[in-house]
């Protein structure tokens, strides 16, 4: 069983599809997130325009990829 998420990064996906993470004030790559997700950090994704999660939606092609 995994380990819980020791850290939760909040993640704005903008419409010219960059990443803006809150919690560091700056821009990320898809790559970078998916780095998190694979140290095991909790991701949360909303878009920054509705705040809907689009967290699955994200994280779903990029975890497919082999890294």
């Amino acid at each position: 069983m995994a380990e819980p998420a020791t850290t939760s990064r909040l993640i704005k996906r903008y419409a010219d599809a960059r990443f803006y993470d809150v919690g560091t004030a700056s821009y990320v790559s898809v790559e970078d997130i998916a780095d998190s997700v694979r140290a095991g950090d909790g991701v949360r994704v909303v878009d920054a325009k509705t705040g809907q999660d689009v967290t699955q939606t994200v994280l779903a092609p990029i975890m497919r990829r082999p890294h």
